[in-house]
């Protein structure tokens, strides 16, 4: 039985995952579906150890594990391709029993291998495998030893046809032995098939939790879908309107306190008796007082006299 309570990493810019609670037990598949930004790879890197957590707790089996699962104990298939390029195949996995401590012979490596179809490539360097092939390697790195969890991120990218059977096949003398999966596809008619129950991830919060049958993990993502839509167009909406300031008020500087400040009476009679004697020289035709401003004036007019005498030309 794998329970997690309360896992939580958030970063800088408030993304990231939990607090998430769940629990999984033996033979059982949980997935754990999002879009893009939900948490989903935060929660599986971090519980595996190849990413940051700041809180929570895991049990396995009930024995505290701290804030992870022990490397002995999980096998981590992460989205994107980690394994050395440099190293062959075999190299590979035989690297992934050393690292994680497992009892696994030569001879059970081959067979891990075969089981995925990988067996004639064991000598190819991974820099020299298909994307497809390199992908199958992942995947026997993370059942090796058949682990008592097996954390999956998009398992099926990159693999063909013979592939995803192979995977299937292995996936299902997992279950059938006891071991507990954790998977997240945006394939979801696979965890329609493999999962009893599929959490619903958004913003990194669990939001709903789907008994995975008869497509109503589909019709639930559909949903959270549009009502991600919606609270989206609801920021951006009141992000382009903003508070409204009273017009009356737009132009007053104002107080400490948030209070316009109006003009004092002796401010108005100097603002008005300026005004009057613009407004005086303006209608006896004289020129604006500021040498900036004459300078200005006078450009103005001498490339109008110029246009003038052109258009005369």
């Amino acid at each position: 039985m794998l329970e997690i309570e309360g896992l939580v990493h958030r970063y800088a810019n408030g993304r990231g995952v939990g607090p998430v609670s769940l629990r999984a037990g033996a033979g059982e598949a949980l997935g754990v579906v999002g879009p893009n930004g939900a948490g989903k790879s935060t929660l599986f890197n971090g519980l595996c150890g190849s990413g940051p957590l700041s809180g929570g707790a895991v049990r396995l089996n009930g024995r505290d594990t701290g804030r992870r699962l022990p490397s002995a104990a999980v096998g981590f298939l992460p989205e994107t391709c980690r394994l050395l390029p440099s190293m062959t195949a075999l190299q590979a996995v035989a690297f992934e029993r050393g690292v994680r401590g497992l009892a696994v012979s030569d001879s059970g490596l081959a067979d891990a291998l075969g089981a995925m179809g990988v067996d004639d490539a064991g000598d190819a360097a991974v820099s020299a495998l298909s994307q497809g092939m390199r992908r199958r390697v992942g995947i026997v790195c993370a059942f090796l030893g058949s682990p008592p969890v097996v954390v999956a991120d998009e398992p099926l990218n990159g693999l063909d046809v013979d592939g995803v059977l192979l995977f299937r096949d292995l996936l299902r003398d997992y279950l059938a032995h006891g071991g507990a999966l954790l998977i997240s596809s945006h394939i979801l008619d696979l965890l329609d098939e493999v999962c009893a129950r599929v959490l619903l991830l958004r913003d990194g919060l669990v939001v709903e939790t789907v008994d995975a049958d008869g497509g109503r993990v589909e019709q639930a993502y559909r949903r959270l879908r549009a009502e991600s839509s919606e609270a989206a167009g609801r920021l951006a909406r009141k992000a382009r309107t903003g508070p409204r300031r009273p017009a009356a008020d737009c132009g007053a500087a104002l107080l400490p306190g948030g209070e316009p400040r109006r003009p004092r009476p002796a401010q108005r009679s100097a603002s008005r008796a300026r005004a009057a004697s613009r407004a005086r020289r303006c209608a006896s035709g004289s020129r604006p007082a500021s040498r900036t401003k004459s300078v200005s004036w006078a450009r103005t007019t001498s490339w109008s006299r110029a246009a003038r005498q052109g258009l005369a030309m």
